[in-house]
């Protein structure tokens, strides 16, 4: 188990939001961004939604969950996302049911990832991101660093590159955290990125 199970858990509409306001001029209009235990695809069409409006935002999204009932809830509200109007239909969304540890052909193009998991789940997924940001920076030097947005814990041991507090509507009082990272294939480079 990579992410946490219960729907109770689901990212609040408003972390996402802030992600994106936030961190709206770390996104390209080329990048492919993907959400590993994409539950109910809320992320995805959340942030499928901004691009619309936004020209610099990407337009390829792809979210992989290992629950065969939540995929499905995401595929189907995706699909009522476009239907509505809600997502355009230039913006392209993907829902794979499949373990993100093995299925990593399914991701091994994306750009930025949203990762909500538990810490096991970042522990298991960080080789894999460093993998894929080593193999990408292989095919092209001048490449980007892989973006990677945790929400409520953190990349064990790496160094955030920003952190936001979101507040939530069901719980006043509270303030919830995301990081953002930027990974290198060198760890070097990466020790080198300021943090705020």
């Amino acid at each position: 188990m990579l992410a946490p199970r219960k729907t109770l858990w689901s990212t609040p509409d408003l972390v996402l939001a802030e992600a994106v306001s936030s961190w709206i001029g770390e996104f390209q209009a080329n990048d492919v961004v993907c959400d590993i235990g994409c539950g109910d695809g809320r992320v995805l069409i959340q942030w499928a939604s901004s691009s619309s409006s936004q020209q610099s935002l990407p337009i390829t999204f792809v979210g992989l969950e290992i629950d065969e009932c939540r995929a499905q809830e995401a595929h189907e509200n995706v699909q009522q996302a476009y239907e509505s109007g809600r997502i355009p239909r230039h913006v392209k969304v993907t829902v794979h049911c499949a373990n993100a540890v093995q299925a990593t052909h399914l991701y091994k193009d994306a750009t930025v990832f949203f990762l909500y998991l538990i810490p096991r789940g970042l522990r298991l997924m960080y080789p894999i991101l460093k993998q894929i940001v080593t193999q990408q920076h292989a095919r092209d030097t001048k490449r980007q660093p892989l973006k990677v947005i945790t929400y409520m814990t953190p990349l064990p041991n790496k160094i955030y590159v920003a952190k936001e507090e979101c507040c939530v509507d069901h719980q006043p009082g509270a303030a919830w955290p995301l990081y953002l990272y930027h990974l290198y294939p060198d760890a070097k480079q990466e020790s080198d990125d300021p943090c705020d």
